[in-house]
Parts: structure tokens; sequence; C-alpha cells
């Protein structure tokens, strides 16, 4: 996949996803409320990412409940995002229309990167990952 992240770094309002193994792909362009996911937020999907290719390679409890937890902690940022806007005029654009334009858009292009152990690549973008 060829992952691409819209807006500046500091808070990315969108993601384009393209799949690279198939040709003429129609891309799929997801938006979120502007700001909110940014390097903590990736830093959450990382973790559950990593947790959950440890608990394929070794599916025990402790692997389980380590996927589990860092599931959680990601859930509770998207809820955290949701309850931030509740109540405003603009609760109902955290997940507003996705805008396939995006040429006019700061890009910010994400690498997947093999993990230490498993198959679920991690998100790498300006060097950063974990």
């Amino acid at each position: 996949f060829k992952v691409t992240f819209l807006g500046e770094g500091h808070g990315f309002h969108g993601v384009q996803v393209v799949a690279t193994d198939q040709e003429g792909a129609r891309p799929m362009v997801l938006s979120f409320a502007p700001g909110w996911w940014g390097p903590d937020e990736m830093q959450l999907l990382n973790d559950f990412r990593m947790a959950m290719d440890e608990l394929l390679a070794s599916p025990e409890q402790e692997a389980a409940d380590i996927a589990s937890a860092a599931y959680e902690q990601l859930m509770s940022a998207v809820e955290e995002q949701k309850q931030a806007w509740a109540g405003t005029k603009d609760a109902n654009t955290f997940l507003p229309d996705a805008d396939y334009d995006i040429g006019r858009e700061t890009q910010v292009q994400a690498k997947l990167v093999t993990p230490p152990c498993g198959a679920l690549e991690l998100y790498e973008i300006g060097g950063q990952h974990d």
C-alpha cells in the first residue's frame, strides 16, 4: 500500500491509501476532524499493530492482554476526540466527507516498515516509528 497523510505533521486531517499490488486500483481517501491525528495517535496505532504482531507470533494470554490494552488506548484516543467535539456546532464533522482531490493538500508520505516480528507493518513518518 501507498499511504499518504494529508495536512501538517502536527495534526493530519485525512489519509489516502492506494493498493500498489493492483493495477488501476482506486485510491481510498479517509478524512477526520482536522488536527486530531498526529504523532501521538500514530504511536498508539503502531503500538497496537506491534502488539497484534506479537500476539499472532506467540498466542499467549500475556500477549493478548497487551494487545487488548493497546487497542483500548487507541480507542480511548478516538473517544476523547469524539467527546471533545460533542455538543459543538462542528460535532458532525468528526468524520467529515472525504475530499478526493488531494492535489492541493500538504502531503506527507508514510512508509510501511517491517516490524521486528509479525506481518502487520508499522507506519513511519519522517523517519520515526516504534
